[in-house]
């Protein structure tokens, strides 16, 4: 059974990385949604661990801080990349009442990972998609030991299993040795609800 960090490592930051080798930036769209989803873990446990309702303003407020970007500039963020980036697999453009959300830039020099700039005097959502990876990450490996605090969706382990074991029918093949992705819950927690 491997450590957190090191499965952490594995499954996110080794991915990532080869991500941003990806010619023209184009892992961008992929590094920046799965930062999103390892943002909200992270910012959930972090405001649970403090007793505070993980509602979307505290996540949003702790998002600005923790980038050190303007409220407005993360509010506009989580509207159009999280949600859009993670909903339909591309920033979103309107909201369902019909209104516009703002434009966007993904821009590669950029001195903060979120920012308001102008064009065509309209207000257009900068964003930086590596810093936003980057401090999520450094978030997460700073705070290795949140990973498994998450009580709804707790952190996977690898480990190897008969797959006789665990298949009704026995083939050749199922009865080989292999490593499975699984959660293996404490006996003290609590699984009502998952």
């Amino acid at each position: 059974m491997d450590e957190p960090r090191v499965l952490f490592e594995r499954w996110y930051g080794q991915p990532l990385a080869l991500l941003e080798t990806v010619e023209n930036g184009d892992g961008g769209f992929i590094a920046l949604a799965i930062s999103c989803l390892l943002y909200e873990r992270y910012a959930r446990t972090i405001l649970g661990g403090k007793g505070t309702r993980a509602n979307d303003r505290a996540v949003l407020s702790l998002f600005a801080d923790d980038m050190g970007v303007q409220q407005d500039a993360a509010e506009a963020f989580w509207q159009v990349m999280r949600n859009g980036l993670l909903h339909a697999a591309m920033p979103k453009r309107r909201t369902r009442p019909g209104r516009d959300c703002p434009r966007y830039l993904l821009l590669p020099d950029l001195p903060l990972p979120v920012q308001w700039g102008k064009s065509e005097d309209a207000d257009v959502l900068l964003v930086q998609p590596w810093l936003v990876v980057h401090r999520v990450l450094d978030l997460w490996r700073q705070n290795i030991d949140l990973l498994d605090r998450y009580p709804l969706c707790p952190w996977a382990n690898v480990a190897p299993v008969k797959l006789g074991a665990v298949m009704e029918s026995q083939t050749a093949t199922a009865a080989q040795e292999t490593h499975i992705y699984h959660v293996e819950l404490a006996a003290s927690q609590d699984s009502e609800g998952l």
